[in-house]
């Protein structure tokens, strides 16, 4: 008993350094001796340890960092002891507080105790079954669970997980089959990439629907306003030429939008648990609200000085004003628009095509032809000038916000 004690405790002091460890021993078969029906049937002789050192990557600590700033939190699934896990564990970041060994989980499965899946960032001496409930587990948390796996032996946590993603270099088997995503080499800071990429498109398809709710709203509130209290509104040929040119040029500039990688970047809570934005619907509504209100002031205080048809002319070049200075300033939530512009951050598509759309939309009105066909009448250059200082509000309002958050 006291040599077995020394054994585990020179083991364990071992294991504390980062290193695999195995026990050595070994038993003679004599000569004229049946082999053993079992390996667990006969007494072992005590040889000694051997330990080994898993190394880890050099990019695996800066890829952890990547991933938590993209909202990512990583578990670490070992066969090893609790020493070596933790050990592991530490090295690439990851903390061993709430640690959960399979010792722990098979005598939950008998006595029927509730574990905290999500608590933990490291599990050790795990089994390949019990790698498989770890992931059915957080999956029943609410949690969207991934797996990284290169070979026939990852092929069952791969399946189970929502998605399940291999590389094409050193992959064997049926994981190719079972994986959802595949990524060129092995190193895992692709992956990180990947998700960064993943989750930045979808910032930017967030942007295109907050643009393209916010300027129908607008026009409804303007048009609404038109019908009740008589003042001008939106013609046909115009809001028409926003939503198809206006709208969608903007939007194409969105494309290539990449500020939010630099910052940390939160899962989607409608990608992950299927849960609906409402936070972002509400302020769809009241920008397109506030950009509404502004346009029925403008008219209202325009249309009792000018014709209906100059006031429509001006309200369409409010609009513009209003959608591209807006697309600019939302491409970066911390910097202002002017630095934004000036280090980058806002695609040069995007900054040529909002200067182009206003100063369309003002020649436009001013074309006698072209201005007629739209049902305008060519407005007062003063009736221009407080139209496009009106569409600017909404965005000195998110310049604003940007100082008052920093």
């Amino acid at each position: 008993t006291d040599t077995l004690f020394d054994i585990n405790k020179r083991a364990a002091t071992i294991a504390g350094r980062g290193l695999e460890v195995w026990a050595c021993a070994y038993y003679i078969i004599e000569k004229g001796e049946e082999l053993p029906k079992s390996l667990y049937s006969v007494k072992y002789t005590y040889m000694g340890l051997v330990s080994f050192m898993s190394a880890t990557r050099d990019m695996i600590p800066l890829a952890m960092q990547g991933c938590r700033r993209a909202g990512v939190k990583l578990v670490l699934t070992s066969s090893d002891s609790p020493e070596t896990a933790s050990s592991m564990g530490k090295k690439i970041g990851l903390s061993d507080a709430g640690m959960i060994s399979g010792d722990a989980i098979a005598e939950a499965a008998v006595t029927g105790e509730k574990i905290d899946y999500t608590g933990a960032e490291i599990f050790c001496h795990v089994s390949a079954s019990q790698r498989v409930e770890i992931i059915d587990e957080l999956r029943r948390a609410g949690q969207t669970v991934a797996v990284v796996g290169n070979s026939d032996s990852d092929y069952e946590p791969v399946s189970h997980a929502d998605l399940g993603i291999t590389s094409l270099e050193n992959t064997t088997g049926c994981v190719y089959e079972a994986s959802g995503l595949i990524v060129r080499d092995d190193n895992f800071s692709s992956v990180v990439e990947m998700i960064k990429e993943a989750r930045q498109l979808h910032r930017n398809i967030k942007r295109c629907v907050f643009l393209m709710l916010s300027a129908l709203v607008v026009m409804s509130v303007i048009t609404l306003s038109g019908i009740i209290i008589g003042t001008a509104t939106v013609n046909p040929l115009a809001a028409a030429l926003i939503t198809a040119v206006i709208v969608p040029v903007l939007c194409t500039g969105f494309r290539n939008v990449t500020t939010d990688i630099k910052s940390d970047m939160n899962a989607s809570g409608f990608i992950s648990r299927g849960k609906v934005d409402k936070r972002f619907f509400l302020k769809n509504l009241l920008f397109g609200a506030v950009g509404g209100i502004i346009g029925v002031l403008f008219t209202a205080a325009a249309g009792s000085l000018r014709s209906p048809a100059e006031v429509s002319a001006a309200l369409f070049v409010l609009i513009a004003v209003m959608l591209s200075t807006t697309s600019l300033c939302t491409t970066d939530k911390k910097n202002g628009v002017i630095s934004a512009v000036s280090d980058g951050s806002v695609p040069r598509f995007l900054t040529i095509s909002a200067v182009v759309i206003v100063t369309s939309a003002v020649i436009l009105t001013y074309i006698p032809f072209v201005s007629g066909l739209f049902g305008f009448a060519v407005p007062h250059p003063l009736t221009v000038i407080v139209a496009i200082a009106a569409g600017l509000i909404p965005a000195v309002g998110i310049e604003i916000k940007k100082r008052l958050s920093k």
